[in-house]
């Protein structure tokens, strides 16, 4: 993830790409990592995390 972060400073890219190549990132761990009704509630508490962290 460190990677995308660099690449994505490096060439300057706007809060949209970043957001969205995040955001893939962050499905791609979902969905290939965590599995079953476990997946839901993980998500659930992210994104809970998340709302709070930015507020």
């Amino acid at each position: 993830m460190n990677e995308i972060l660099v690449v994505l400073e490096n060439h300057n890219a706007d809060k949209d790409l970043s957001l969205i190549a995040l955001g893939n990132v962050l499905s791609h761990i979902f969905n290939h990592n965590v599995h079953g009704d476990h997946k839901r509630e993980l998500v659930e508490t992210f994104s809970n995390v998340l709302r709070k962290s930015v507020s």
